[in-house]
């Protein structure tokens, strides 16, 4: 009896040996699988797709205003949709339409949104980019403004080329120097500002938009944010004289 009771349980040991060797190779298998995937990812091998990677939204503390947003990627590109809502009983005003000079005339910005990165982060914003802090600008660029009514909202898409540039339309863009790096997460800062009835005009550079003219309402102007979102992105990163979002 003793025998066959030894017996038994060398069968039960062989047999939990058997179940745990499987469970090993299926732990290896997927750990294989993820490796692949994220060497996929770091080669940017990344097929085109129409479904969101990553989205999240963060709204900005005491903010009756918010944004969030969807990131795809595209081929050599990638796509921003975000959507701003606004919960307040008044108008709002979102700065989400860069301009620049052509040859005297204002023209839109064909880069679309000002681009920023720093410590593996890519800030992307939509409102007035940073100002030099070694030279006084010959030009003040305020972005145009679409306004969103009391409890209303508004959509809007950007495409961004990659490997991804920076971008401040107070710097020469003519062959800067830069040095490559890796984005680990993106985020996107749309300006805006509350106004019952400010003073404005049509825009030169886009039919949907208006160029604000009242002084005090731009002293007014607040940031939202999405908070961050994993994308990874190449970047080249410019090494020269150059002024960034300053954003914790």
């Amino acid at each position: 009896m003793r025998g066959l009771r030894f017996d038994f349980r060398l069968f039960r040991m062989r047999k939990f040996g058997l179940v745990l060797g499987a469970l090993l190779v299926l732990i290896a298998a997927c750990d294989a699988q993820k490796s692949a995937a994220e060497a996929q990812v770091r080669r940017g091998n990344i097929p085109t797709s129409s479904k969101p990677v990553r989205t999240m939204t963060k709204p900005t503390l005491n903010s009756p205003v918010t944004v969030d947003a969807s990131l795809f990627r595209r081929e050599k590109a990638f796509e921003v949709q975000y959507r701003v809502v606004n919960t307040d009983k008044q108008p709002t005003f979102v700065y989400d339409r860069l301009w620049t000079l052509n040859e005297g005339q204002y023209v839109a910005d064909r880069e679309g949104v000002y681009r920023f990165f720093e410590k593996g982060k890519l800030n992307l914003l939509l409102g007035a980019a940073p100002l030099p802090t070694m030279m006084l600008p010959t030009f003040r660029n305020e972005p145009h403004v679409r306004r969103v009514e009391a409890g209303g909202a508004l959509e809007g898409k950007l495409v961004v080329n990659t490997p991804v540039t920076e971008h401040n339309c107070y710097f020469d863009e003519v062959d800067p120097a830069t040095q490559h790096d890796r984005a680990r997460v993106v985020e996107l800062f749309v300006e805006y500002v509350g106004a019952k009835d400010p003073s404005t005009q049509p825009s030169t550079v886009d039919p949907s938009a208006l160029q604000i003219t009242t002084p005090a309402v731009l002293e007014r102007r607040r940031l939202i944010r999405t908070g961050a979102i994993a994308f990874e992105l190449d970047v080249q990163r410019r090494t020269g004289d150059f002024s960034r979002l300053q954003a914790e």
